[in-house]
């Protein structure tokens, strides 16, 4: 049944929240808040390379056994490594999200923002400018810390080569794998169509967390470009072990397909209502899901009214 044609569609201008990137203030506000979440990402991500040793030798943590062999010293110094950087960097994701996202959606990585852009929650303008200032954030947080920390100690700035015992191949396919799982996380807890309690912030804390346990001895589990490239250019290859060629394949190439394919899966396969990802003309760059400005709810709050009239009269 059509609704009436006399009836016009809620603006809901004075009764949406003023979260969204609207106007020029609102859009400079996202993208400023988007580039200040993607720094103190990278540099939390920076710090935990910074190799804390006496006189070159390094210093692992005591074990707790002293039956330890040295191997298992090792070996326990290397999973202690895992867990610090998992646990750090998914309660930094968490924590930034938890503090950014009602402004800008805290993407923290442009393998997010991709795979928003895929899904249509995030117009074409709004997600190359969130690249862009993702990219400024990354490069500004290394420049800091090498700026900042002594040489000694300023380690690879969060720069990580994957395991020797595996190829480049399949470290790309490690970083495809974990990148698309966190991706999917991500469009999961985001998505403003499910009915369960908003606790983003800890869901996309804990995937982040889960995929680094997973990956890391495999390819240090990056999934994000910006955290790659930054030090790699600062630093250069007079300073780190740089070869760019596995570099462009393993931590650009294999995050961004596998926010793409998550994308595209998510979007076509799993998701019930598809049309509510969609950014309308008025929602262009909004990180707030607003259900007036949804198409079809809009359509049933026309018709109910009318429908209800109707049967009154009868």
């Amino acid at each position: 049944m059509e609704p009436p044609a006399d009836l016009d569609l809620p603006s809901g201008g004075n009764r949406r929240r003023r979260t969204g990137c609207r106007c020029s203030a609102d859009f400079c506000r996202c993208v400023v808040g988007e580039c200040f979440a993607t720094f103190f990402f990278i540099l939390i991500a920076g710090t935990l390379d910074i190799d804390w040793s006496l006189n070159g030798r390094a210093t692992p943590c005591p074990p707790t056994n002293e039956l330890f062999s040295n191997n298992s010293i090792v070996e326990s110094a290397d999973a202690m490594k895992v867990i610090q950087v998992a646990l750090t960097l998914g309660l930094g994701v968490g924590t930034l999200t938890q503090c950014f996202e009602h402004i800008s959606g805290a993407h923290l990585n442009p393998a997010v923002t991709l795979a928003f852009l895929v899904t249509r929650q995030v117009g074409l303008l709004k997600g190359l400018f969130y690249i862009g200032v993702q990219f400024i954030g990354g490069f500004t947080a290394v420049l800091l810390l090498r700026g900042f920390l002594p040489r000694q100690i300023q380690g690879g700035l969060g720069y990580v080569t994957p395991s020797s015992l595996v190829s480049s191949h399949q470290a790309f396919g490690m970083e495809l794998l974990v990148t698309f799982l966190f991706v999917f996380a991500v469009l999961a807890s985001t998505d403003k169509t499910r009915s369960l309690p908003k606790s983003q912030s800890l869901q996309i804390g804990l995937a982040y967390a889960l995929v680094t346990f997973w990956g890391f001895s495999f390819s240090g589990a990056v999934m994000n470009p910006v955290r790659i490239l930054a030090p790699a250019v600062v630093l250069g290859p007079s300073e780190i072990d740089l070869v760019w060629l596995p570099v462009l394949e393993v931590y650009i190439a294999g995050p961004l397909l596998g926010s793409i394919a998550a994308a595209l899966i998510y979007r076509y396969v799993f998701n019930m209502h598809r049309k509510s990802l969609d950014v309308t003309d008025s929602q262009q760059g909004s990180s707030i899901y607003d259900p007036e400005m949804d198409p079809s709810l809009v359509t049933l709050q026309r018709v109910t009214p009318y429908r209800n009239k109707m049967v009154s009269e009868m």
